[in-house]
């Protein structure tokens, strides 16, 4: 039964953590498509650059808070196991990048995600390791 809920969490919260980063992706290039749309104008002004610059950086502050979900669950998904597959090692990793995009509470999950990761390294094997074992 842990072993389904951990999938669960696993999958759920790699794929939050990679839609949550291509939304913060998609946030950052719209502001600055926002900001090279109004620097062509010739009337234009600081002031409303600067407003662009805001709504972006709250944009993504948002996305970033959202993201503290999927960072627990994989948090979730790392804590009830000592041997784990390769796959979820990967992805996770990869999850954590995704994260690091969203400032700033995404960058700190993803940070310690990353540190976590790093740390129980040798906790991951590969899917052949695991069904070469014996079972006892």
């Amino acid at each position: 039964m842990k072993s389904h809920v951990s999938f669960i969490c696993a999958i759920l919260g790699i794929g939050f953590a990679f839609t949550s980063g291509l939304a913060g992706i998609r946030t950052i290039l719209a502001g600055l498509s926002a900001a090279q749309q109004l620097m062509m104008l010739p009337s234009s002004e600081p002031a409303e650059l600067t407003a662009i610059i805001g709504e972006t950086i709250i944009a993504l502050t948002s996305r970033g808070f959202i993201a503290i979900i999927p960072a627990l669950l994989i948090y979730l998904a790392l804590a009830p196991f000592r041997q784990r597959e390769q796959w979820f090692y990967s992805c996770s990793r990869l999850a954590s990048y995704c994260l690091l995009i969203l400032f700033p509470f995404g960058t700190i999950c993803g940070i310690i995600l990353l540190v976590m990761l790093r740390r129980r390294r040798a906790e991951f094997v590969r899917d052949e390791e695991i069904s070469a074992e014996p079972s006892a």
